[in-house]
């Protein structure tokens, strides 16, 4: 004998399912109704890509996927002139107003759009000087994990030695740091209170990076700055530890940049697992 589902119940599943599907609709265009708002490149210039990037984040390796991006999605990716920064003697992170302003006039007037432009500077607002924001990124790392990042960078010989006008040819060593502290670790730095291991409450790398040139540590308002800096002009920024969740955003917040950064990263990646690979089998490891 058959068994015979009674038709209320068979109305009563299907109006579950409908309401189901209605609910999960509703989610959905909820969910790429704050999607879209969070996505604010439409509100800035498309075809300018600034990259005020945070040391030890992780920014060399965004910067050589965005060299290897530049030539699939044909865009210009430049750099701080190389000579202007020799004869600085390193980077000019902090810009005075006027240093700004030559910024901004070479931003907008000097160089063949659509670019990137790869540097360590603090924020600069074009709106200061009469423009609309390029598309600014960056990314973050856990601040421990960074500042201990760079305490071993500064150590590394390629940081410590000087290169003249050439970057090839070898100068001089910066001798900013004896051999004693050279070889110090950090956590011996710590635990005898040198004072390049002593930080003060306050004062990060972070803030000042969104805040701009002007940003005072300790000061609420300028913190507050910072915050409406990062909603309102940086389309993106990435978290070192979440890479690959990063990497997607990227390319769906600023696909004329960041277009096909996914395959790009990966085959990177790849090939560094192969190179590492080689290296062991070779050395019996």
């Amino acid at each position: 004998m058959k068994a015979h589902i009674p038709w209320f119940l068979t109305s009563l599943s299907l109006g579950v399912f409908y309401n189901l599907i209605s609910t999960w609709r509703e989610i959905n265009n909820a969910i790429e109704t704050e999607r879209f708002k969070l996505n604010i490149t439409p509100s800035l210039q498309e075809d300018i890509l600034l990259f005020n990037r945070v040391p030890k984040v992780g920014s060399q390796t965004v910067w050589g996927i965005i060299d290897k991006l530049a030539r699939l999605n044909n865009f210009n990716s430049t750099i701080d002139n190389l000579k202007l920064k020799a004869l600085r003697g390193g980077e000019n992170v902090y810009l005075t107003t006027p240093e700004q302003k030559s910024y901004v006039d070479m931003w907008m007037n000097d160089i063949d759009r659509p670019y990137s432009y790869n540097k360590h500077f603090l924020f600069v607002d074009f709106e200061e000087f009469g423009y609309r924001n390029p598309i600014y990124i960056n990314f973050v790392r856990h601040p421990v994990e960074r500042v201990i990042s760079w305490y071993y960078y500064i150590r590394n010989p390629s940081y410590q030695f000087s290169y003249g006008l050439n970057a090839s040819l070898f100068q001089s060593i910066k001798g900013t740091l004896t051999i004693g502290r050279l070889k110090r670790s950090i956590d011996d730095c710590i635990f005898m209170g040198y004072k390049e291991c002593t930080y003060a409450k306050g004062q990060n790398v972070i803030g000042a990076t969104y805040g701009g040139s002007h940003y005072i540590f300790h000061s609420l308002k300028a913190f507050n700055r910072a915050i409406r800096n990062v909603d309102k002009y940086f389309a993106v920024i990435g978290v070192s530890e979440d890479f690959n969740m990063s990497v997607r955003v990227l390319e769906a917040y600023i696909p004329r940049f960041f277009r096909n950064i996914t395959q790009v990263y990966q085959k990177g990646m790849l090939n560094r697992i192969n190179i590492n690979q080689r290296y062991l089998w070779r050395h019996g490891i």
